[in-house]
């Protein structure tokens, strides 16, 4: 949703934190770069600290990264805040998929679960999209963060009492360091 917020908004956003020109592709761009470079060893992470802790603590990154983003005030702030939704959004999806395929056996409601994840992402671009725009129109571009942030408090919330518990694994610096290459 954050990145459909950015598409439409950018104009009104660049305006409103002094974004220059020359940085203005940077709020888009690092998004995918950082979520891309840290994807393997995330869900290497999530292999070894569990699933269940790896998605709740990229969700709460990601809240805290959205809700800064809304308040950020310089065109670099804002650049940093979402090269962090780019970090944490890596912590949340390969978590989000082992935790699938552990839950459910192979078949019909695996399938189904893996293709509402799938359904996700383009969902809330294209929500992103329309209520950016509303927002940036009405009571400024800055709310579709806030909305957005409320929106994953709500799914963290559930997630912390719904998921399955991870594995009890001892989790040391060493095994960390040695099991995520």
């Amino acid at each position: 949703m954050g990145s459909g917020i950015l598409t439409v908004a950018l104009p009104t956003i660049a305006a409103d934190i002094s974004l220059s020109e020359r940085l203005l592709l940077w709020p888009a761009s690092i998004y995918a770069l950082a979520a891309g470079c840290t994807l393997l060893v995330f869900g290497s992470m999530a292999e070894v600290v569990g699933g269940k802790k790896m998605w709740l603590t990229g969700t709460g990154l990601y809240i805290v990264s959205t809700l800064a983003c809304g308040l950020c005030r310089t065109g670099i702030r804002l650049i940093v805040f979402r090269t962090l939704l780019g970090v944490s959004i890596s912590m949340c999806l390969p978590a989000a998929v082992g935790i699938t395929t552990k839950a459910f056996d192979q078949g019909t409601r695996r399938n189904t679960s893996f293709a509402c994840q799938g359904v996700g992402q383009p969902l809330g671009y294209a929500l992103g999209l329309i209520f950016g725009g509303v927002f940036a129109d009405t009571v400024g571009w800055r709310w579709g963060y806030y909305m957005s942030a409320i929106i994953i408090f709500f799914s963290f919330l559930a997630a912390f009492w719904d998921l399955p518990p991870d594995e009890q694994k001892d989790v040391s610096w060493k095994r960390l360091g040695g099991e995520i290459n």
